[in-house]
């Protein structure tokens, strides 16, 4: 027989075995043909996601482009389906498990225990699912899951310390200003230091906005004491002259004469005793700054050694420029001593009738000279005389 194509080697001869060891061992001209016994089944790769398709295969010494040794692609139409690939809640087995839209799917949601039947959930009970099971909802914001009344969409019952809404909020603040209400008759012992639960800007942080009626800060203050002195301001109907000042008050210890008013009670610092006149002593006109009833006002008193009218006359009531005491009477100011009808000593002075139209001749004492005119009895003129010099004004 002249059929061996390897003379050399017992194994190869015509018919032989064939394997896939690069030697055409059977000698049909053919090396490694898919007849060969150790042939390896080759698995189709259309998707190209490194997994065969177990239902289409192809048997050879050799894998070629697009075939896999493996065959567990269970869609070898989709590149995203293969053995342990990311499973979605998709209605695909993705992973290649025989399971759809496990548990376990990457987008797989959470579901709440709604066993009231409000409508919102128990965080607290929760299952993972792809799909909604009975008695589950997605919200879990249900804080009474037993009470079909407390809910997120109830409507808030201010202090019954129930939390119906179940917003967290505190029962006892119902402005939301953090600060729990400090009036509320239905508190039940529960005391806040918020004096308006109604009003979000009226808290004991709030600033202060001063003179207009309402206590922003809680403080139970007057709204008209800004300087805190216990007097309102004069502006809104109190007292207080300077409410920016807490050391200005109505009878608050005052300086006189410093320029500055404390005791809101005179006009004028340098009015001490608040008669409405400056003290002369600087540049007004009040003789006694210490005296309300010393003032260029006031009516004089005369002869009690005060100057109430501040005139610098307290013993010349007419004015003529003798005092009382040397005056011969102080109401008349033409009866003074030598006016020309009385003498030094307020005597009254005698002028005999001459029988003209002027008086001549002085008559003093009981002497007497005169004209014979005219003239009485000399015991008349001395009686005169005496009862003249008996006249004074003390």
């Amino acid at each position: 027989d002249s059929s061996d194509c390897d003379d050399n080697s017992s194994a190869t001869y015509p018919g032989a075995p064939e394997y896939c060891d690069g030697v055409d061992t059977d000698c049909d001209s053919t090396i490694d043909e898919d007849d060969a016994l150790d042939a390896s089944t080759w698995y189709s790769d259309s998707d190209g996601d490194g997994y065969g398709d177990p239902n289409t295969t192809n048997v050879s010494c050799y894998i070629a482009s697009g075939w896999r040794a493996d065959s567990s692609d269970c869609d070898d139409n989709s590149s995203a389906t293969y053995p342990g690939a990311p499973e979605y809640c998709d209605g695909v087995d993705t992973d290649c498990d025989s399971i759809i839209d496990e548990d376990d799917a990457l987008d797989v949601l959470t579901w709440y225990a709604d066993s009231d039947g409000d409508g919102d959930g128990d965080v607290n009970v929760y299952d993972l699912a792809c799909y909604q099971p009975d008695g589950f909802v997605t919200n879990s914001e249900d804080c009474d899951d037993l009470d079909a009344a407390i809910n997120i969409s109830a409507v808030e019952i201010w202090y019954d310390g129930v939390d119906q809404n179940c917003d967290s909020w505190s029962d006892y603040d119902q402005d939301g200003d953090s600060f729990d209400s400090a009036n509320d008759p239905d508190l039940d012992g529960v005391v806040g230091d918020d004096c308006d639960d109604e009003d979000f800007d009226i808290n004991i942080e709030a600033t202060e906005i001063w003179y207009d009626g309402i206590d922003q800060d809680c403080d139970y203050w007057s709204d008209f004491d800004q300087d805190g002195d216990g007097f309102d301001s004069e502006t809104y109907g109190g007292d207080d002259c300077d409410d920016s000042n807490a050391d200005v008050y109505p009878d608050a210890p005052d300086t006189p004469y410093d320029d500055i008013i404390t005791d809101c009670n005179n006009a004028s610092d340098y009015d001490a005793d608040s008669d409405g006149f400056d003290s002369i002593d600087y540049g007004g006109d009040d003789c006694d700054d210490a005296n309300s009833e010393v003032n260029v006002d006031m009516e004089e008193i005369w002869y009690d050694g005060i100057d109430q009218d501040c005139d610098g006359n307290d013993d010349d009531q007419d004015e003529d420029g003798f005092p009382v005491d040397d005056d011969c009477d102080d109401l008349d100011p033409n009866s003074y001593p030598d006016n020309g009808t009385l003498d030094a000593d307020c005597a009254e002075l005698y002028l005999g009738d001459t029988g003209d139209t002027g008086l001549d001749e002085e008559v003093k004492g009981c002497g007497c000279s005169g004209s014979s005119k005219g003239s009485g009895p000399i015991w008349l003129l001395a009686l005169a005389g005496i009862m003249l010099n008996r006249r004074r004004k003390t």
